[in-house]
C-alpha cells in the first residue's frame, strides 16, 4: 500500500495511491493536518474513510512529510555492501 501527500484543486490532501486503477483515494485528513503532517498524520490511528477518487494525472505529488519536526535520516538496505567497497 502506498500513501502520498499531494495537491489537487487548490488543496493539500493525504491519500492512498492505486497505480492499477490510476487514481489516488483521498483520505479524510483535515486540510491543515495534511499540509503540516503529510502521511505521518496516519500513524497510530485507523485508516480514515475515503472521500473521493482522483485520477493520478490530476494531482501534483508533494514530499510525503512536508515539514518534519526534526531531521530525517535514511540508510539504504544495501548500505553495508557499499561501505565494504
Amino acid at each position: 500500500m502506498k500513501f502520498a501527500t499531494f495537491n489537487w484543486e487548490r488543496g493539500t490532501y493525504v491519500g492512498r495511491v492505486d497505480e492499477v486503477a490510476g487514481v489516488v483515494e483521498c483520505l479524510r485528513v483535515g486540510g491543515e493536518l495534511a499540509e503540516v503532517e503529510g502521511v505521518t498524520a496516519l500513524i497510530g490511528r485507523e485508516l480514515p474513510d475515503v472521500t473521493r477518487r482522483v485520477p493520478l494525472s490530476d494531482v501534483r505529488f508533494k514530499a510525503p512529510v512536508p515539514r518534519p519536526h526534526r531531521n530525517i535520516f535514511c540508510v539504504g538496505k544495501n548500505y553495508h555492501a557499499h561501505a565494504k567497497e
